[in-house]
């Protein structure tokens, strides 16, 4: 089985040294012959920190506090193709084709194609209906 780690911060810009330090805080979880695999991978972990945002600071991540407030430690189970813009295979992802910069006609009350999707997910919209 391949894996990948993601690490992602909140209330703060990680640089390149502070995920690997958080990618190393987790080695001892694995027993070193697993695969890693960036590209196409079997399992996500997603390494989360929450840190406190000060915004009476200039600037416009607020104090960059090296503790975080809350660590979460997750596996990915599901993902949206809105993460990679292309399919494993390397064909566009579906929503793709209604791009906005792809439209011939952009008008005030124009939606983000990706927004547009979900909102016909939450109000299940079927194939031929018309929703307004």
């Amino acid at each position: 089985r391949t894996f990948r780690i993601r690490v992602e911060a909140f209330g703060r810009t990680l640089s390149a040294d502070d995920k690997k330090r958080a990618m190393d805080l987790l080695q001892p979880m694995f027993d070193g012959d697993e695969i890693c695999n960036l590209q196409d991978p079997d399992t996500t972990i997603w390494a989360l920190e929450e840190h406190e945002h000060n915004p009476g600071l200039k600037t416009h991540l607020g104090l960059r506090s090296s503790t975080p407030q809350s660590c979460y430690l997750a596996r990915q189970v599901a993902g949206g193709r809105s993460l990679d813009k292309y399919l494993k295979s390397g064909e566009k992802a579906y929503f793709q084709r209604y791009d906005l910069s792809q439209r011939a006609v952009l008008g005030p009350t124009t939606l983000d194609n990706e927004l547009a999707f979900i909102m016909a997910n939450c109000a299940q919209v079927q194939a031929g209906q018309v929703a307004m």
